[in-house]
């Protein structure tokens, strides 16, 4: 795919929202840890939140368009994101439905959709005689099938999209930048050079917080003909994890700043979140651990993270009403971009072959690994994988977005991406602002850097990773190209 040229002739602005939950009505199996969860009740509402855009010449004819549907979800999978475009090619035969992507917010309490999504870490279980794979967790009553929850969603996404597409009406937008403190680096770097996610910093050893955190939210408000305020797009630098252990569905924090924001301004007002660069960011301050502020690993923690993103918004409010346009400039590009995945030498997979069996050699016969033991097996299996893998494959080509509306750009990518390249494309691009958009098309995993890699630990080793630090300053080189080719 590769929608190469942009229309930059500026348009008037038509704007579409709609909103479908996407919450399950039975139990379901949970995205996001090694262990195995099923949702006991649900704690906030789920669901899919979708843009419309379009600007049209004076004749009425379509200049460029595109739709964005945000989901409270883990990942997005390709497939998902390809069905979705079928459903609907044939109700909205006047968009073009490579126009549209899917984006997550990173929650952990959300159903899977696939069988693959079970638990992290899957795809090591082929190395493991069936005889030893953990038990799953007993079970009370019917749970949803991911293909079940599947059938379910598609329909729900789909009917989304055709509303906003639908019911898209002249409007404006206008764009602010405001600050929330919400993401903090989780990786804590010891005094010996190794860092860990989540490692502890209460101890002599701890040398330093490996990187930065970015407390800006991007904004871009929408409102109707009539100057009625409709919807707002939030960009922060930060996973909606606060309460991902629990067994419980959520949307976690932005469950709450939809709530909040309806306080401030009459409803229906639509929040479509995007989640920046974080793939090294969470809602936890990794040295404060907690101290002074509510528990940012219960419900109490993401209505704090709700209220701070909710005050970026309001308080950004009256300089955006000022600004508002209803003639921009619009271009949407869609293209592959080719990527090398991170490879490993042979003495690498021998090296991981030989600790993965002499672990299970140390297992009584048939004994069941516990989920402390698939962490384990984690980085050596997923060492073994990459190799088999790379004797076929040498690049990952995932589709890329970068949209330019007015005086902002917005550019997607499918990893969890460590913030520096995050950071690296918004120093470097010509935009007043860049939305950077992660999981969004497909399921990238973790992309981190260079010192990140040094470092290790998990979100930076092979079998948390695709790509590595040489396909991350790719896809920052071609993002910012492809953003500037539009300034």
């Amino acid at each position: 795919m590769d929608s190469s040229r942009a229309s930059l002739t500026a348009g008037d602005l038509y704007v579409g929202w709609s909103q479908r939950s996407i919450t399950p009505d039975k139990p379901v199996r949970l995205q996001g840890q090694f262990y195995q969860r099923i949702s006991k009740f649900v704690q906030s509402e789920i669901v899919v939140t979708v843009l419309a855009v379009e600007t049209k010449d004076e004749e009425g004819s379509s200049l460029e368009q595109m739709m964005i549907g945000a989901c409270d979800f883990c990942s997005i999978p390709a497939e998902l994101q390809a069905q979705v475009r079928e459903r609907i090619k044939d109700r909205l035969p006047d968009f073009n439905p490579d126009k549209l992507f899917l984006n997550a917010t990173h929650t952990h309490t959300a159903p899977i959709k696939t069988e693959d999504e079970v638990t992290a870490g899957r795809y090591i279980y082929k190395y493991i005689p069936e005889e030893m794979h953990p038990v799953p967790e007993s079970v009370e009553g019917e749970v949803m099938s991911p293909r079940e929850y599947s059938e379910f969603l598609v329909a729900r996404l789909s009917e989304a999209f055709v509303e906003a597409w639908q019911g898209r009406a002249p409007g404006y937008a206008a764009w602010q930048l405001g600050h929330a403190v919400v993401g903090f680096n989780r990786r804590v770097v010891y005094d010996d050079g190794s860092a860990q996610m989540y490692g502890t910093s209460d101890t002599i050893n701890f040398d330093c917080i490996e990187g930065v955190s970015d407390p800006g939210v991007e904004l871009l408000y929408f409102w109707d003909e009539n100057d009625r305020f409709t919807g707002v797009v939030a960009n922060v630098a930060c996973p909606s994890q606060v309460v991902e252990g629990h067994s419980f569905i959520s949307a976690d924090f932005w469950g709450e700043v939809r709530k909040q924001v309806t306080e401030h301004f009459p409803a229906p007002i639509y929040v479509l979140p995007m989640c920046g660069a974080a793939g090294d960011q969470s809602p936890r301050d990794m040295v404060r651990r907690g101290r002074g502020e509510p528990s940012m690993r219960d419900v109490e923690g993401a209505i704090e993270m709700g209220s701070r993103i909710t005050a970026a918004i309001v308080s950004k409010y009256k300089a955006a009403s000022a600004q508002k346009r209803s003639k921009l400039e619009f271009g949407h590009l869609v293209v592959n971009i080719d990527l090398p995945i991170r490879r490993v030498t042979r003495q690498e997979y021998e090296k991981a072959q030989a600790e993965f069996q002499a672990f299970l050699a140390g297992k009584k016969p048939g004994e069941r690994l516990q989920v402390r033991d698939i962490v384990r097996l984690f980085p050596p299996g997923g060492i073994m994988a990459r190799y088999e893998m790379q004797q076929t494959t040498s690049f990952y080509s995932p589709e890329i977005h970068v949209i330019r509306l007015g005086d902002i750009a917005i550019a997607s990518n499918p990893f969890e991406l460590f913030l520096d390249y995050g950071l690296r494309i918004k120093a470097r691009s010509k935009a007043a602002q860049t939305f950077i958009v992660q999981l969004a098309c497909d399921k990238g995993r973790y992309l981190p850097t260079e010192k990140a890699v040094a470092g290790g630990g998990y979100s930076a080793i092979v079998a948390s990773n695709l790509v590595g630090p040489e396909g991350g300053r790719i896809l920052v080189e071609q993002t910012v190209r492809l953003i500037n080719s539009m300034f």
